[in-house]
């Protein structure tokens, strides 16, 4: 299976990028970032999304 995602970590930055759009870590669209402290409530909330 392919990966949809590609995460990086740079100082206090987590950067997520969908690999489903085309571009690269250049391109903002297909780039999202949160700080550590945002990382763990995605976790958490895709934790409970996958319960269901």
């Amino acid at each position: 299976m392919d990966k949809t995602f590609e995460v990086r970590r740079e100082d206090n930055c987590i950067w997520i990028r969908d690999m489903r759009k085309p571009g690269d870590w250049l391109t903002g669209d297909t780039v999202t970032h949160v700080v550590p402290e945002q990382a763990q409530e995605l976790i958490s909330a895709l934790q409970e999304v996958l319960k269901q």
